[in-house]
């Protein structure tokens, strides 16, 4: 019997091909990882922003001083008392306000500046607990980037009325 050294094509093709399957199994699951890794970014962002939008609301309407106008997306106020008259000024007075369509942006306004501070509002309600004399102001914020989605809510005190 002769000694064979080497392998056969055919044992070559089945390795090839076994090699090639673990090869293939890998980078689809490197795939599908990347995809996960790429959504959860992506609502980390989207929670992230919308915190922080409500967060400042939040703060913000704390240390209002007088409402000025209380509706379903919108609330204006005046914030500081900047020049120390006692008495509000335009570049006081601060509004948070949403126009009702989703996708739009919630926008934060001092006088006639406007700034987005979320560009992802699916839905925005201010409501208030006794509307003649607002105390307590409730925040629902969603947002809504692609399939992924957020809420938040809240109630502020108002406490410098």
């Amino acid at each position: 019997m002769k000694n064979k050294k080497g392998f056969t094509l055919l044992e070559t093709i089945i390795v090839m091909a076994m090699i090639s399957l673990v090869v293939a199994v890998i980078i689809m699951a490197f795939i599908i990882s990347l995809r996960l890794f790429s959504e959860e970014l992506s609502t980390a962002d989207l929670k992230y922003e919308a915190g922080t939008a409500m967060e400042r609301m939040i703060k913000e309407l704390r240390g209002a001083k007088e409402i000025v106008s209380a509706e379903a997306a919108l609330v204006s106020f005046w914030w500081k008392d900047l020049n120390e008259n006692l008495s509000r000024e335009a570049d006081e007075t601060v509004a948070f306000s949403w126009d009702g369509t989703p996708g739009n942006p919630l926008f934060r306004s001092i006088g006639t500046d406007s700034v987005k501070i979320n560009n992802h509002v699916h839905y925005l309600l201010f409501s208030y607990v006794i509307p003649s004399d607002i105390e307590i102001i409730n925040i629902s914020l969603t947002v809504l980037e692609g399939q992924n989605i957020y809420t938040s809510e809240s109630s502020v005190k108002l406490r410098n009325l």
